[in-house]
Protein backbone atom coordinates (compact mmCIF):
# COMPACT_ATOMS: atom_id res chain seq x y z
CA UNK A 1 0.00 0.00 0.00
CA UNK A 2 1.42 3.38 -0.99
CA UNK A 3 2.06 5.82 1.84
CA UNK A 4 1.90 9.59 1.60
CA UNK A 5 5.66 9.53 2.19
CA UNK A 6 6.03 7.53 -1.04
CA UNK A 7 4.13 10.26 -2.85
CA UNK A 8 5.97 13.13 -1.19
CA UNK A 9 9.46 11.87 -2.03
CA UNK A 10 8.66 12.44 -5.71
CA UNK A 11 8.65 16.16 -4.94
CA UNK A 12 10.68 16.75 -1.80
CA UNK A 13 12.86 14.94 0.72
CA UNK A 14 11.42 15.41 4.20
CA UNK A 15 13.09 14.11 7.34
CA UNK A 16 11.16 11.16 8.70
CA UNK A 17 10.25 10.86 12.36
CA UNK A 18 8.78 7.89 14.19
CA UNK A 19 6.45 9.90 16.41
CA UNK A 20 2.85 10.65 15.46
CA UNK A 21 2.14 14.08 16.96
CA UNK A 22 3.94 17.40 16.91
CA UNK A 23 2.62 20.17 19.15
CA UNK A 24 3.04 23.94 19.14
CA UNK A 25 1.79 25.87 22.18
CA UNK A 26 1.57 29.63 21.69
CA UNK A 27 1.66 31.60 24.94
CA UNK A 28 1.35 35.18 26.12
CA UNK A 29 2.49 36.04 29.64
CA UNK A 30 1.60 39.08 31.68
CA UNK A 31 5.21 39.64 32.81
CA UNK A 32 8.64 39.00 31.18
CA UNK A 33 10.32 35.76 32.19
CA UNK A 34 13.19 33.44 31.30
CA UNK A 35 11.73 30.20 29.91
CA UNK A 36 14.85 28.20 30.78
CA UNK A 37 15.81 24.92 29.12
CA UNK A 38 13.66 21.93 28.23
CA UNK A 39 14.25 18.34 27.13
CA UNK A 40 11.15 17.96 24.95
CA UNK A 41 10.54 21.54 23.84
CA UNK A 42 12.19 24.22 21.78
CA UNK A 43 11.16 27.66 23.07
CA UNK A 44 11.43 30.84 21.01
CA UNK A 45 10.03 34.35 21.00
CA UNK A 46 7.16 34.93 18.58
CA UNK A 47 6.73 38.57 17.56
CA UNK A 48 3.22 37.88 16.29
CA UNK A 49 2.09 37.34 19.89
CA UNK A 50 1.10 40.17 22.21
CA UNK A 51 2.38 41.31 25.58
CA UNK A 52 5.84 41.49 27.13
CA UNK A 53 6.53 37.75 26.78
CA UNK A 54 5.11 35.97 23.75
CA UNK A 55 6.73 32.55 23.48
CA UNK A 56 5.98 29.51 21.38
CA UNK A 57 6.77 26.07 22.77
CA UNK A 58 7.40 23.53 19.99
CA UNK A 59 8.14 19.82 20.45
CA UNK A 60 11.66 19.00 19.30
CA UNK A 61 10.43 15.83 17.57
CA UNK A 62 6.99 14.24 17.18
CA UNK A 63 5.86 12.01 20.04
CA UNK A 64 3.52 9.04 20.17
CA UNK A 65 0.22 9.15 22.00
CA UNK A 66 0.56 7.77 25.50
CA UNK A 67 3.71 7.84 27.64
CA UNK A 68 5.76 10.12 25.38
CA UNK A 69 2.95 12.65 25.06
CA UNK A 70 2.35 12.61 28.83
CA UNK A 71 6.05 13.10 29.59
CA UNK A 72 6.33 16.05 27.20
CA UNK A 73 3.25 17.82 28.52
CA UNK A 74 4.16 17.07 32.14
CA UNK A 75 7.54 18.74 31.57
CA UNK A 76 5.80 21.80 30.11
CA UNK A 77 3.44 21.94 33.07
CA UNK A 78 6.19 21.55 35.69
CA UNK A 79 8.58 24.10 34.20
CA UNK A 80 5.93 26.76 33.54
CA UNK A 81 3.97 26.33 36.77
CA UNK A 82 5.06 29.72 38.18
CA UNK A 83 4.41 31.71 34.99
CA UNK A 84 1.18 33.72 34.79
CA UNK A 85 -0.12 33.12 31.27
CA UNK A 86 -2.98 35.04 29.68
CA UNK A 87 -5.63 32.32 29.39
CA UNK A 88 -8.13 34.51 27.52
CA UNK A 89 -5.99 35.53 24.56
CA UNK A 90 -7.68 35.19 21.17
CA UNK A 91 -4.33 35.54 19.34
CA UNK A 92 -2.80 32.34 20.75
CA UNK A 93 -3.65 28.75 19.86
CA UNK A 94 -2.41 25.19 20.11
CA UNK A 95 -1.46 23.48 16.86
CA UNK A 96 -1.26 19.71 16.51
CA UNK A 97 0.65 18.12 13.64
CA UNK A 98 -0.37 14.61 12.59
CA UNK A 99 2.51 12.73 10.94
CA UNK A 100 1.27 11.35 7.60
CA UNK A 101 4.56 10.15 6.12
CA UNK A 102 4.03 6.50 7.07
CA UNK A 103 0.26 6.48 6.63
CA UNK A 104 -1.41 5.11 3.52
CA UNK A 105 -3.16 7.56 1.23
CA UNK A 106 -6.39 5.72 2.11
CA UNK A 107 -5.82 6.48 5.80
CA UNK A 108 -5.24 10.11 4.90
CA UNK A 109 -8.42 10.08 2.80
CA UNK A 110 -10.37 8.58 5.70
CA UNK A 111 -8.94 11.10 8.16
CA UNK A 112 -9.66 14.15 6.01
CA UNK A 113 -13.18 12.91 5.25
CA UNK A 114 -13.89 12.36 8.95
CA UNK A 115 -12.31 15.68 9.87
CA UNK A 116 -14.41 17.51 7.27
CA UNK A 117 -17.60 15.94 8.60
CA UNK A 118 -16.84 16.67 12.26
CA UNK A 119 -14.96 19.97 11.93
CA UNK A 120 -17.84 22.03 13.34
CA UNK A 121 -18.08 19.79 16.41
CA UNK A 122 -14.32 19.97 16.91
CA UNK A 123 -14.44 23.75 16.52
CA UNK A 124 -17.17 23.97 19.18
CA UNK A 125 -14.99 21.97 21.57
CA UNK A 126 -11.96 24.11 20.72
CA UNK A 127 -13.55 27.23 22.20
CA UNK A 128 -15.92 30.09 21.39
CA UNK A 129 -13.17 32.40 20.18
CA UNK A 130 -12.30 29.90 17.43
CA UNK A 131 -15.54 30.61 15.55
CA UNK A 132 -14.43 32.07 12.19
CA UNK A 133 -11.14 33.10 13.80
CA UNK A 134 -8.88 34.52 11.06
CA UNK A 135 -6.02 32.30 12.22
CA UNK A 136 -7.95 29.00 11.96
CA UNK A 137 -10.56 29.35 9.24
CA UNK A 138 -12.90 26.36 8.85
CA UNK A 139 -13.84 24.98 5.44
CA UNK A 140 -17.01 27.04 5.21
CA UNK A 141 -14.88 30.20 5.47
CA UNK A 142 -11.87 28.93 3.52
CA UNK A 143 -13.28 26.92 0.63
CA UNK A 144 -9.96 27.22 -1.20
CA UNK A 145 -8.60 24.81 1.39
CA UNK A 146 -11.41 22.35 0.62
CA UNK A 147 -10.56 22.64 -3.08
CA UNK A 148 -6.93 21.85 -2.27
CA UNK A 149 -7.96 18.63 -0.50
CA UNK A 150 -9.83 17.65 -3.66
CA UNK A 151 -6.81 18.60 -5.81
CA UNK A 152 -4.48 16.65 -3.52
CA UNK A 153 -6.21 13.35 -4.17
CA UNK A 154 -6.75 14.22 -7.82
CA UNK A 155 -2.99 14.77 -8.08
CA UNK A 156 -2.19 11.48 -6.34
CA UNK A 157 -4.61 9.70 -8.66
CA UNK A 158 -3.00 11.24 -11.76
CA UNK A 159 0.54 10.82 -10.38
CA UNK A 160 1.12 14.57 -10.54
CA UNK A 161 0.53 16.95 -7.62
CA UNK A 162 0.74 20.69 -8.16
CA UNK A 163 2.89 21.39 -5.11
CA UNK A 164 2.86 25.14 -5.79
CA UNK A 165 -0.83 25.21 -4.82
CA UNK A 166 0.09 24.30 -1.27
CA UNK A 167 2.18 27.40 -0.59
CA UNK A 168 2.04 28.29 3.11
CA UNK A 169 1.57 31.98 2.35
CA UNK A 170 -1.91 31.29 0.98
CA UNK A 171 -3.33 28.57 3.20
CA UNK A 172 -1.45 28.42 6.53
CA UNK A 173 -4.32 30.04 8.44
CA UNK A 174 -6.86 27.37 7.55
CA UNK A 175 -8.04 25.31 10.51
CA UNK A 176 -6.65 22.29 8.65
CA UNK A 177 -3.33 23.50 7.25
CA UNK A 178 -2.40 21.43 4.19
CA UNK A 179 0.79 23.35 3.43
CA UNK A 180 2.46 21.48 6.28
CA UNK A 181 2.12 18.26 4.24
CA UNK A 182 4.76 19.54 1.84
CA UNK A 183 6.92 21.18 4.50
CA UNK A 184 6.98 18.43 7.15
CA UNK A 185 4.79 15.60 5.92
CA UNK A 186 2.10 16.41 8.50
CA UNK A 187 -1.46 17.65 8.64
CA UNK A 188 -1.58 20.67 10.97
CA UNK A 189 -4.80 21.13 12.95
CA UNK A 190 -4.94 24.71 14.25
CA UNK A 191 -8.35 24.63 15.90
CA UNK A 192 -7.67 24.46 19.64
CA UNK A 193 -7.80 27.75 21.53
CA UNK A 194 -4.71 29.15 23.21
CA UNK A 195 -4.33 27.25 26.46
CA UNK A 196 -1.58 26.06 28.77
CA UNK A 197 -3.91 23.54 30.45
CA UNK A 198 -2.01 20.34 29.74
CA UNK A 199 -4.98 18.12 30.63
CA UNK A 200 -7.05 19.86 27.99
CA UNK A 201 -4.24 19.52 25.45
CA UNK A 202 -3.93 15.80 26.28
CA UNK A 203 -7.66 15.38 25.74
CA UNK A 204 -7.49 17.25 22.43
CA UNK A 205 -4.61 15.12 21.13
CA UNK A 206 -6.41 12.00 22.34
CA UNK A 207 -9.51 12.96 20.35
CA UNK A 208 -7.37 13.40 17.24
CA UNK A 209 -5.60 10.12 17.99
CA UNK A 210 -8.94 8.29 18.14
CA UNK A 211 -9.87 9.79 14.77
CA UNK A 212 -6.55 8.59 13.35
CA UNK A 213 -6.92 5.08 14.77
CA UNK A 214 -10.42 4.85 13.32
CA UNK A 215 -9.05 6.04 9.95
CA UNK A 216 -6.43 3.26 10.00
CA UNK A 217 -8.99 0.47 10.41
CA UNK A 218 -8.14 -2.33 8.00
CA UNK A 219 -10.35 -2.27 4.91
CA UNK A 220 -11.88 1.11 5.68
CA UNK A 221 -12.22 3.58 2.81
CA UNK A 222 -14.07 6.91 2.67
CA UNK A 223 -16.85 5.11 0.73
CA UNK A 224 -17.27 2.52 3.48
CA UNK A 225 -17.26 5.23 6.15
CA UNK A 226 -20.13 6.99 4.40
CA UNK A 227 -22.04 3.73 4.05
CA UNK A 228 -21.76 3.33 7.83
CA UNK A 229 -22.87 6.93 8.28
CA UNK A 230 -25.97 6.42 6.11
CA UNK A 231 -26.92 3.24 7.95
CA UNK A 232 -26.08 4.22 11.53
CA UNK A 233 -26.02 8.01 11.67
CA UNK A 234 -24.66 9.53 14.85
CA UNK A 235 -24.02 6.10 16.36
CA UNK A 236 -20.80 6.12 14.31
CA UNK A 237 -19.54 8.98 16.49
CA UNK A 238 -19.36 6.63 19.47
CA UNK A 239 -16.92 4.36 17.62
CA UNK A 240 -15.07 7.36 16.21
CA UNK A 241 -14.51 9.38 19.39
CA UNK A 242 -14.63 6.56 21.92
CA UNK A 243 -14.48 7.74 25.54
CA UNK A 244 -14.60 11.39 24.39
CA UNK A 245 -17.99 11.07 22.71
CA UNK A 246 -19.79 12.69 25.66
CA UNK A 247 -17.50 15.73 25.54
CA UNK A 248 -18.34 16.19 21.87
CA UNK A 249 -22.10 15.77 22.23
CA UNK A 250 -24.13 18.91 21.50
CA UNK A 251 -27.85 19.59 21.30
CA UNK A 252 -27.44 20.94 17.75
CA UNK A 253 -24.93 18.36 16.56
CA UNK A 254 -27.17 17.21 13.71
CA UNK A 255 -27.00 20.72 12.27
CA UNK A 256 -23.25 20.96 12.91
CA UNK A 257 -22.71 17.76 10.93
CA UNK A 258 -25.21 18.61 8.21
CA UNK A 259 -23.48 21.93 7.52
CA UNK A 260 -20.28 20.12 6.54
CA UNK A 261 -21.78 16.98 5.04
CA UNK A 262 -21.31 18.19 1.46
CA UNK A 263 -17.59 18.86 2.01
CA UNK A 264 -17.02 15.44 3.56
CA UNK A 265 -18.99 13.60 0.88
CA UNK A 266 -17.16 15.46 -1.89
CA UNK A 267 -13.80 14.40 -0.46
CA UNK A 268 -14.93 10.80 0.00
CA UNK A 269 -16.17 10.52 -3.58
CA UNK A 270 -13.33 12.49 -5.18
CA UNK A 271 -11.65 9.16 -5.99
CA UNK A 272 -13.34 6.43 -8.03
CA UNK A 273 -11.34 3.59 -6.52
CA UNK A 274 -9.37 4.31 -3.34
CA UNK A 275 -7.81 0.85 -3.20
CA UNK A 276 -6.54 1.04 -6.78
CA UNK A 277 -5.16 4.55 -6.25
CA UNK A 278 -3.24 3.46 -3.16
CA UNK A 279 -1.82 0.29 -4.72
CA UNK A 280 1.78 0.29 -5.95
CA UNK A 281 2.11 0.17 -9.74
CA UNK A 282 2.43 -3.34 -11.10
CA UNK A 283 6.01 -4.30 -11.85
CA UNK A 284 6.27 -5.51 -15.43
CA UNK A 285 9.15 -7.89 -16.10
CA UNK A 286 10.96 -7.18 -19.37
CA UNK A 287 10.88 -9.91 -22.03
CA UNK A 288 13.98 -11.55 -23.47
CA UNK A 289 13.21 -9.77 -26.73
CA UNK A 290 13.46 -6.42 -24.95
CA UNK A 291 16.76 -7.44 -23.32
CA UNK A 292 18.09 -8.46 -26.74
CA UNK A 293 17.01 -5.16 -28.29
CA UNK A 294 18.91 -3.11 -25.68
CA UNK A 295 21.96 -5.43 -25.80
CA UNK A 296 22.18 -5.17 -29.58
CA UNK A 297 21.87 -1.38 -29.36
CA UNK A 298 24.70 -1.14 -26.81
CA UNK A 299 26.97 -4.01 -27.78
CA UNK A 300 25.75 -5.34 -31.14
CA UNK A 301 25.19 -8.73 -29.50
CA UNK A 302 22.30 -10.72 -28.12
CA UNK A 303 21.77 -10.52 -24.37
CA UNK A 304 22.97 -14.09 -23.75
CA UNK A 305 26.26 -13.34 -25.53
CA UNK A 306 27.44 -10.42 -23.37
CA UNK A 307 29.35 -10.62 -20.08
CA UNK A 308 27.88 -10.14 -16.58
CA UNK A 309 28.92 -6.48 -16.24
CA UNK A 310 27.26 -5.70 -19.56
CA UNK A 311 24.13 -7.62 -18.57
CA UNK A 312 23.94 -5.58 -15.37
CA UNK A 313 24.07 -2.38 -17.40
CA UNK A 314 21.31 -3.63 -19.70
Amino acid sequence: MLTFGDELKKYKNVKRHKGTFGIEIETEALKPYDPGSFSFWNVHRDDSLRGPAGYEYVLNVPVDHGTQLDQALDEFKDKTSKIVFDQDSWTTSVHVHVNMLSESVITMGNFLTIYALTENKLKRFAGPNRESNLFCLPMCDAEENFSLIMNLFKGIRKKRINVAEFDAGHIKYAAMNLSSLFLRGSLEIRLLRGTTDTELIKTWVSIINNMLLYSKEEGLTPYIFFDRWRKNGNEVLGDLFGQYRSQLRYSDEDELLENNLWYAASIAYSVDNWVAMASPPEQIKPTIEQFDMVAKHLYSKKFEDIDDAQKHRV
